[in-house]
């Protein structure tokens, strides 16, 4: 069988470009190499692709962008369908057959890299444009989920050109404390911020705003977090939920990929079996109402009060590293790391 021509992409111009140096090199270290032919492409902080011959250990350190030399461009025309590596006055084509993006945030996963490897008639891992655009920006995926139902947290939407020039705007918005202040695109908690005091929340809008033009006033709820991995395309699988507990104030940055010792995992998660059933069947429900595909983490608050159950977020490109959930809960399903990259390889195609 001849092998696949498989892409990696990495890296990217967001806040979680360390992140994808991480998932991809941990994607590289388990696929099963007799299956492809890979090209690597990395994409620098200030959006420059290249080619990338780096050790597996240097593009997990993110060393790798100390050592480029050919600059990568995706054509948009179906006549190439693959990479075109600048050298010099020359260029070589390298034609693919599915790019696995491990691009997580703005410019990766909100559906731009989606559009373009569509145009070039590329098969893409995971969602396609629209749905990764959808599902990145959380007043979207709120209000489509609203209408079909699906419980989420409250929230109230501000946007940046309609109060950043008039501070009085601001302080006129009425919320309730505690609330959590959060950029609509964004993720691994980038820019969110738990608001306490009254003082604090313009402070929290404004950090958000340097992230997106949109910013999210949620309700704070003391809650159980609560994930599900979701993988198909027709044929929808939802695992059993996982549960991410931290000694911190709430799952940040921080606490997710730096200061990990917090943070404990319970494979499958300990609920009772209605709460189990109803998570999984909105978790599916999620998916089919936002035409996801390939595969998407979906994450769910329960409330410890009141047992409520919230569908927080979707995301299209899950993290991929050693504390990822996805990968995990798939694993506790069956799915070994080489047998789960060779199924969303198989779903793209």
């Amino acid at each position: 069988m001849a092998k696949i021509n498989l892409l990696i992409l990495f890296g990217g111009e967001s806040t979680e470009h360390s992140i994808s140096n991480i998932s991809a090199s941990n994607i590289l270290e388990a696929i099963d190499q007799k299956k492809y032919n890979i090209t690597k492409i990395g994409i620098t902080r200030d959006g420059k692709w290249y080619l990338v011959n780096s050790s597996v250990a240097d593009i997990k350190s993110g060393e790798w962008v100390n050592h480029l030399r050919h600059q990568a461009i995706v054509s948009p025309s179906k006549l190439n369908k693959g990479i075109l590596i600048l050298k010099g006055n020359e260029f070589e084509e390298i034609g693919i057959d599915v790019c696995f993006p491990i691009l997580h945030g703005i410019n990766g996963e909100d559906g731009t890299v989606q559009a373009l490897l569509k145009l070039a008639g590329i098969r893409c891992v995971g969602a396609d444009f629209l749905s990764s655009a959808v599902g990145m920006h959380k007043k979207f995926t709120k209000i489509i989920l609203s209408e079909a139902e699906i419980p989420v947290v409250p929230s109230l939407y501000i946007e940046k050109n309609e109060y950043i020039k008039n501070i009085e705007n601001l302080e006129k918005i009425k919320f309730e404390l505690p609330c959590f202040v959060k950029p609509a695109n964004s993720g691994s908690s980038v820019g969110a911020t738990a608001v306490f005091k009254a003082v604090d929340f313009i402070p929290a809008v404004k950090a958000a705003f340097k992230i997106d033009s949109c910013v999210l006033v949620e309700k704070y709820i003391e809650c159980r977090e609560i994930e599900c991995a979701v993988i198909g395309n027709d044929d929808i699988f939802v695992s059993h939920p996982g549960e991410i507990s931290t000694t911190s104030e709430f799952y940040d940055f921080d606490t997710k990929y730096v200061n990990t010792g917090g943070v404990s995992l319970s494979i499958p998660a300990e609920i009772d079996k209605n709460t189990e059933k109803a998570i999984m069947e909105y978790a599916k429900k999620a998916y089919k109402i936002l035409g996801l595909s390939g595969m998407t983490r979906i994450d769910f608050f329960i409330d410890k009060k009141t047992s409520e159950i919230y569908l927080n977020e979707v995301n299209t490109i899950p993290g991929f590293t050693s504390l990822s959930m996805y990968p995990l809960l798939l694993l506790e399903e069956g799915f070994t790391y080489p047998k789960l990259i060779d199924k969303l390889i198989e779903l793209a195609r």
